[in-house]
């Protein structure tokens, strides 16, 4: 009844009610014994991979995650669940909340947990002067994280739940942790809902920003942008959004050259 509730959250009228189902969301991601379902589906892998971590502060699901290629189905499906709920409120992403706490309260005061909207507010801001380096490191390994999973990005999970049950319907029933749908809509780009399609666009170009070699969305400019834009500037690729900078004025700039307005 409890995963029923927490699955169904965004429903609940009675403000009481959301607020104990909350609560109990925030005791799931700080301690994994506290969610029931979880720790009986990941007990042989706490076991093998993670015996000598202490639970509370998240510090086991952190391991089981670090080692999630090695994890039994039925963990990894109850990890990528509960990732899935984290990604939705900074509140309930354990490690964000404590390296992000000034660069909160700097740059996203004002601005409501839920759908992302905190983790947008930072990734927005994360190339500003006072951004803290711990920080900054988090949101960009959960923006890397999100393009093996399309519904770890809030936002885009909301906008295009029914394209991706007309287009990529396959795909998505695979539980790949390897972009598979990310890859089905950007390949049917042109037949997606407005709103899907302005989300999917904003993931590529964060995917971008946050450039790394062999990342899942980017893989396939490797090739050029280590041609075109690290050959004389290597050091480009250590600042977030300096490659997606030069691609998009090499972009520009060919455009011009053939007389696109």
């Amino acid at each position: 009844m409890l995963r029923c509730l927490t699955d169904k959250i965004d429903d609940i009228d009675d403000e009481a009610c959301k607020k104990e189902v909350y609560y109990y969301e925030k005791m799931e991601v700080s301690n994994y014994n506290n969610d029931i379902l979880l720790a009986e589906a990941c007990r042989t892998d706490v076991e093998k991979f993670c015996n000598n971590i202490e639970a509370g502060e998240g510090r086991v699901h952190k391991c089981l995650r670090d080692n999630r290629k090695k994890l039994s189905d039925t963990c990894r499906k109850e990890e990528l669940l509960l990732e899935e709920k984290e990604a939705d409120s900074i509140e309930l992403n354990v490690s964000l909340l404590k390296s992000c706490k000034a660069e909160r309260q700097l740059f996203c005061d004002a601005v409501q947990p839920g759908q992302a909207r905190v983790f947008r507010c930072l990734a927005e801001n994360m190339n500003d002067a006072d951004f803290g380096s711990n920080c900054k490191y988090q949101v960009i390994n959960k923006l890397q994280r999100r393009q093996a999973n399309w519904k770890l990005d809030p936002p885009l999970r909301k906008a295009c739940r029914s394209d991706v049950l007309t287009y990529c319907a396959a795909e998505d029933s695979a539980i790949s942790e390897d972009g598979l749908v990310y890859k089905c809509m950007i390949k049917n780009f042109e037949m997606l809902s407005e709103g899907c399609a302005k989300e999917v666009g904003r993931a590529v170009h964060m995917a971008f920003f946050v450039w790394q070699p062999d990342a899942i969305i980017t893989v396939d400019c490797d090739d050029d942008i280590n041609r075109l834009c690290l050959a004389e500037r290597p050091n480009m690729a250590s600042r977030a959004g300096a490659v997606g900078t030069c691609l998009a004025t090499l972009v520009s700039n060919c455009r011009r050259g053939w007389g696109y307005r």
